[in-house]
């Protein structure tokens, strides 16, 4: 499956609401294709690191819940390679466009993940990433 960041927030947040575990959802969608588009945060390419990785504020999706939000705005971009001369014309603060893929799992944790806090609003939706691409 192929999804925009909207549909993928909102099929998360539907299947959370149906009560379906981190579990089931990852599972569900795992290897699904994420287009799109954020801003960057933080670009990590050190070789010391497990994967190098691009964080992106994302635009902000919220789907109410009871009395909260599940909320999607942010996104870590991991890829099997990234090297200086990948990102050497892009900045915190600037645009990118980018096509990903949903992991099932990363070691003993969920690819998708919920997380809920009793006296917090907001339900954060987290995704794991993998053959991210720069488009």
């Amino acid at each position: 499956m192929e999804f925009s960041w909207s549909e993928l927030v909102t099929e998360v947040a539907g299947l959370f609401m149906s009560g379906s575990s981190a579990a089931d959802i990852s599972s569900r969608l795992a290897g699904s294709i994420l287009v799109a588009s954020g801003s960057v945060v933080r670009i990590e390419t050190d070789s010391t690191m497990n994967s190098p990785f691009i964080q992106l504020k994302m635009p902000r999706i919220e789907v109410p819940f009871k009395d909260k939000f599940l909320i999607g705005d942010f996104l870590a971009l991991n890829f099997t390679e990234l090297d200086d001369d990948m990102v050497r014309d892009i900045g915190v603060g600037d645009p990118l466009s980018f096509k990903t893929r949903i992991i099932e799992s990363n070691g003993p944790f969920p690819g998708v993940e919920v997380s809920e806090f009793e006296d917090e609003p907001e339900i954060l939706i987290m995704l794991g990433t993998r053959e991210s691409e720069i488009a």
